[in-house]
């Protein structure tokens, strides 16, 4: 929620925790795109398993859950990438800033 207010307002701090964010939900994704078994505790949480195991592969939504993991990221970091293009936005306005006294 931080994030969004952070870029909704234009705020520094928001375009640094978005970034900070990025990282850790790439990090996090990642974990679970490197673990099969953290993949199959997903599914078997989601109950995916028993509800639609007869019917496919479960390889093919093993698959499936690291082609979204994928995309979800590649995602993000398109998003990070455009606010950093735009990262004028997120400046500081001159009569917003501190001036030291002479």
């Amino acid at each position: 929620m931080s994030i969004g207010l952070g870029l909704i307002i234009g705020r520094t701090w928001g375009y640094q925790l978005l970034f900070a964010g990025t990282i850790v939900y790439s990090l996090d994704q990642l974990a679970m795109l490197l673990n099969k078994s953290t993949r199959n505790a997903y599914l078997a949480a989601s109950g995916s398993t028993s509800e639609m195991g007869s019917y496919l592969d479960m390889k093919m939504l093993d698959q499936g859950v690291f082609l979204s993991s994928l995309v979800s990221i590649l995602c993000w970091w398109g998003f990070a990438f455009y606010i950093y293009w735009r990262r004028d936005y997120f400046r500081e306005p001159d009569t917003l800033r501190r001036t030291l006294p002479r």
